[in-house]
Order: C-alpha cells, then sequence, then structure tokens
C-alpha cells in the first residue's frame, strides 16, 4: 500500500503518522509518502530522536523536501538510485525523493518535486534557519521534463510540496493572504502544462481539500492511492 499525507515539521505534526500506523496493518512493503516541510533532519541536537522515531515503523517513509528544511544536512547524505529514481537514503526505511526524479514504485510510477518559498524567511537565518535552496530552481524542472519525456509525459501520481501557479487562487481563498504566486508556483506551471497524470498531491498550503478532480491539497489527511 502506499499513502500519501501532508508537512510533519519535524515532531510538531506528526501525529498522524502514528494513527496511520495504527489504523493501517503496514509492513515493510509499504510505504507513507510526506508532501513537504519533513523537518526531522534539522537540528543535530534533535536528529537522532527524530529519526528513532522513523526507525521503529516497520512501513517505509519517502519525503519530497519544503521550504522548511536544513538543506546542508539534508544534501550531506549520500546519492543512491531506488526505484528507478535518485533518493537521499537516511536510514534503510526513511528516503528523501530528489526534484525532478520519477520512481516505480509496485506499478505505480510518481514524479516528485519538491520545494517551495518561505513566506516567514525574513524573520530566518541564512543557512541556520533558512535556505535559499528551498525555491524550485529551473535544473529543478529541466530534471523533470528530461524524465518526462523519456516517459512521454505521463506518470500516474504527481507529489510536489507547493501547487502550481495556476491552482494558487483556489487555495488563497482558504488561507491567508500572504501566501501569493511566487518563483516555485509558476515554476510548476510548466510541468502542469505538459505532464498527463491521474492526480497531483501537493501540502504547504495547510489543507485538506479537492482544487480539482485531479489535484489535492493535503495536510492532516492520509490518503491510499
Amino acid at each position: 500500500m502506499i499513502f500519501v499525507t501532508g508537512d510533519t515539521h519535524g515532531m510538531q505534526d506528526i501525529i498522524k503518522i502514528k494513527q496511520a500506523c495504527e489504523n493501517n496493518i503496514l509492513s515493510e512493503h509499504d510505504y507513507i509518502i510526506i508532501a513537504g516541510d519533513f523537518g526531522g533532519i534539522w537540528d543535530k541536537s534533535t536528529f537522532f530522536q527524530n529519526l528513532s522515531f522513523y526507525s521503529r515503523l516497520k512501513c517505509t517513509i519517502l519525503f519530497v523536501d519544503g521550504n522548511h528544511e536544513n538543506f546542508d544536512e539534508l544534501n550531506n547524505f549520500p546519492v543512491e538510485t531506488w526505484k528507478g529514481g535518485k533518493v537521499h537514503r537516511i536510514t534503510m526505511n526513511l528516503i528523501h525523493l530528489i526534484r525532478g526524479e520519477i520512481y516505480d514504485i509496485d506499478g505505480i510510477s510518481i514524479l516528485a518535486i519538491g520545494g517551495a518559498e518561505s513566506t516567514d524567511k525574513i524573520y530566518r537565518v541564512p543557512r541556520i534557519s533558512w535556505w535559499e535552496e528551498e525555491s524550485i530552481s529551473e535544473a529543478d524542472i529541466a530534471s523533470a521534463l528530461s524524465n518526462l519525456k523519456i516517459r512521454k509525459n505521463n506518470v500516474d501520481y504527481i507529489i510536489t510540496h507547493t501547487c502550481a501557479e495556476k491552482h494558487i487562487n483556489k487555495c488563497m481563498r482558504e488561507r491567508r493572504p500572504d501566501h501569493y504566486s511566487q518563483n516555485s508556483e509558476k515554476m510548476l506551471n510548466t510541468i502542469n502544462l505538459i505532464c498527463n497524470y491521474k492526480k497531483w498531491f501537493f501540502g504547504h498550503w495547510h489543507l485538506d481539500m479537492d482544487v480539482s478532480d485531479k489535484v489535492r491539497a493535503i495536510y492532516n489527511d492520509i490518503i491510499r492511492i
């Protein structure tokens, strides 16, 4: 089984993962995908405490990066190939899905693109609590387009942290106005225009709602795909 959920912010919003594991009989063959702002690799003083929780789970936890990640620490992990795409393997059952990569998991293809801009970055400290790498770059999109071309622009699912600019207005009706269209959302418009997909899940906005029949904002919900 493959489940998708929203931001966990380290241990702050971890209760949904606990509930998913308690309510479902999950094995080493099952997966939970976190749609960005994983936040478990943030501070060395809490790193092992955070990861000890995941090490006790039988299932595999996958995550795209969000805007609240320590990219210096995250990018220090070795890159390997897993399920057809590049990943950072944190532990045996905790894996970071690298931007622009496509993974084939039990016959299901998933395009992963993390990243977004922090609306509170003016209050954060560069390379201490904010990293420029949080934004989706042209290189990230180029990688995604290259991988999509091989598959004739078809995937089953897209997992991102934020949404494409096309869908931002509906999110803004539900959220405060400081969530406005920024670079990362514009970058994702390109993917939305050329990619054929069954469903697109994104976090970031702290919403659980259908933006369209194919696009879903996710935060506390746990959805099986």
